[in-house]
């Protein structure tokens, strides 16, 4: 149950209102009416969530944001007071976990938040850690399946933690007291496989000295799960698909019938449906299998889950002592983790044994990037686009947020300014203007319009094909053509 949160809005009537409400609801509630207040708060980083008035507060939010990036990352951040059609910028998305639309009732996000803390509940008593939205869908998903005998396919790029969805589903279902089995089918040789999932019979086989039980017969009554499935060859794939039907197989080299009762959870890293349309996966096997649908979501699209995975592995190794520089956090963020949660996992593990003292800075982190980014240069990855385009978007986003950065660096020194008008002398007012009067970043917007530019006549003006390559929306691609006078 949400039992505390912080407030940021200028609008004191809107804070109140929410304090109110959150009160009636048992909920403690710290109002802060600017982003300084808040962050000169020793309570900042000690709420369940933390509120932000968007409309409000949106010319201080880059600063306001990435600060709470840098050094309270600990805490979901959501925005209220939401334009309808915003759409959430990938600088935002490192820091804010979700948000609500301008006039929804304050006790519906007081709500939200409620079940929101609870859902993600449950998903942190089985060991899985985060706040971000996507986890939140996958514990609403996970704890209604649960609760049934279906079949789950669980989909998703090595390393997502397919198998800690697996294991949160039993955890919470009826069988949670029986066996949970994990098999990865792609690690057993395709000689024993079959052995080892139906077990054989005495002298079935050469060096078959006695009877063994199979992971079907093991997982009787509990869980089995069948990671890596795609792996499996066709006839296998039949004699699974009759397995599922009939809930009974023979050993190898056996003859009687042996009924089990389990619940199977499957899981690949590759399409299985275009699997199936391709011919190499058979479509009843997957119809059968495809009952319920789960997709883990690669890191990349889940910054948020970053630190408190970071916090979660240290505390598995008993370095809760160990602190993280702002600027280490902010790199770890930024980050692809193209190996998701076990890169992560192993960057942790990796950085334990070569640090000195208590301590994990950018240096620690350049250093485990760099030695990926060599790794894994030689590797063939599928991105959908050329290396020219992914080079093009990415160059163009870092060019993006360090123009947001500046202009919300620009927005705070002119507050100060208009905030110290009464104590200026004249003179300091004549400054003050030049300062105001002054192009911020005037190179930035020129590298940022010859790069908008460029993308449209790559694309021949298509300007939904432009935005793509950008990485940006539609929308924002068609202010900025208009703000430059682009065609």
């Amino acid at each position: 149950m949400t039992r505390n949160i912080s407030i940021i809005t200028p609008s004191e009537i809107a804070g109140e209102k929410i304090v109110m409400a959150a009160t009636a609801n048992g909920v403690k509630a710290m109002l802060f009416l600017s982003s300084s207040e808040f962050l000169a708060s020793p309570q900042a980083n000690g709420s369940d969530f933390t509120l932000i008035d968007f409309s409000g507060c949106e010319s201080e939010l880059t600063p306001l944001l990435r600060t709470i990036l840098r050094k309270h990352y600990k805490t979901p951040v959501y925005f209220f007071n939401v334009p309808p059609g915003f759409s959430m910028p990938d600088s935002m998305k490192l820091t804010v976990s979700g948000s609500f639309e301008t006039g929804l009732p304050v006790e519906q996000v007081l709500a939200s938040l409620s079940e929101h803390d609870r859902l993600l509940g449950i998903l942190d008593s089985v060991g899985i850690c985060g706040h971000s939205s996507q986890l939140i869908d996958a514990a609403r998903t996970i704890e209604q399946v649960a609760a049934s005998n279906a079949t789950v396919l669980i989909g998703g790029e090595s390393g997502t933690g397919k198998e800690m969805f697996a294991r949160a589903i039993h955890s919470l279902s009826a069988r949670k007291s029986k066996p949970f089995v994990p098999v990865n089918c792609g690690a057993i040789s395709e000689g024993l496989i079959e052995s080892e999932l139906f077990g054989h019979e005495k002298g079935s086989f050469t060096g078959a000295s006695s009877k063994r039980k199979g992971y079907f017969e093991v997982a009787d009554g509990g869980t089995l799960f069948l990671d890596e499935i795609g792996e499996l060859k066709p006839d296998l794939q039949v004699r699974l698909l009759r397995v599922l039907e009939q809930r009974s197989f023979m050993r190898v080299g056996g003859t009687d019938q042996i009924s089990v009762d389990i619940r199977l959870i499957a899981a690949s890293n590759k399409d299985l449906r275009h699997e199936a349309n391709e011919g190499r996966f058979r479509e009843d096997l997957y119809y059968r299998l495809s009952v319920v649908s789960l997709m883990t979501t690669p890191l990349r699209e889940r910054p948020v889950d970053i630190m408190p995975l970071v916090m979660k592995f240290l505390a598995d190794k008993g370095r809760q002592d160990i602190s993280i520089e702002p600027e280490a956090v902010e790199l770890l963020l930024r980050y692809s983790w193209p190996g998701n949660v076990r890169e992560l996992s192993n960057f942790v593990e990796s950085t334990l044994v070569s640090i000195r003292g208590n301590r994990i800075s950018d240096s620690d982190v350049s250093r485990f990037v760099s030695s990926q980014t060599r790794s894994n240069r030689q590797l063939p990855v599928s991105t959908g686009r050329s290396r020219q385009d992914a080079d093009f978007q990415l160059i163009y986003q870092a060019l993006l947020n360090l123009a947001q950065e500046i202009a919300g660096l620009k927005n705070v020194i002119l507050s100060r300014i208009e905030a110290e008008d009464a104590r200026l002398s004249r003179a300091d007012l004549s400054d003050a203007s030049e300062i105001k009067s002054q192009p911020v970043a005037g190179s930035l917007q020129e590298m940022e319009r010859e790069m908008i530019d460029k993308a449209l006549k790559q694309v021949g003006g298509n300007r939904r094909k432009a935005a793509a390559l950008l990485g940006i929306g539609q929308r924002t691609l068609y202010r900025k053509i208009k703000e430059y006078g682009l065609r």
